[in-house]
């Protein structure tokens, strides 16, 4: 009785050994053409990419009834098919590297946009830039290698963090 038990076991064992495990994906999950994760207890939308085709995107304000309150990192980098980006006042934070070494070279920052993580726009085309009121952190490289950046624009005076090499290049 005791060996059948334990070749039971031996062939269970086995057979979890064997059952192929599927890793988790960056984005979590799918809505049309746009990858997202759920944060804050499954309250809230981060954008980590985009499947679409359009070259002028317009950030959703929110995704299966949730608002979205962030650009995932890396969400758009290396991206060179999208230009332009019209980010909605229900994001928050753009985290790093989100655009970081993409073809945009226009965007839209949304009066809600606190926070701008490092390398967020780093080395992309931008030509132009205003930072709303409500962003009160650029972190360090943010705008970095944008070598075509002309004209940057802050609005008002909420800006209290602007980190190292934010602008350089």
């Amino acid at each position: 009785m005791k060996r059948k038990f334990l070749s039971i076991v031996a062939v269970i064992a086995l057979m979890v050994s064997m059952t192929p495990i599927t890793p988790m994906t960056a984005y979590g999950a799918v809505d049309g053409d746009w990858l997202y994760t759920l944060y804050d207890g499954d309250t809230t939308v981060a954008i980590t990419g985009y499947g679409g085709s359009e070259t002028s995107i317009t950030i959703p304000s929110s995704i299966a009834g949730k608002p979205v309150t962030r650009i995932g990192s890396n969400a758009f980098i290396d991206n060179t098919s999208i230009t332009s980006v019209i980010i909605p006042d229900t994001v928050l934070r753009i985290e790093s590297s989100a655009f970081q070494n993409s073809a945009i070279t226009s965007i839209d920052l949304g009066e809600g946009v606190g926070y701008i993580g490092s390398n967020a726009f780093n080395g992309a085309n931008l030509t132009s830039v205003t930072i709303p009121n409500s962003v009160s952190t650029i972190d360090y490289g943010a705008f970095a290698l944008c070598d075509v950046l002309s004209e940057i624009t802050i609005i008002g005076n909420n800006l209290t963090t602007l980190n190292w090499g934010a602008f350089s290049g």
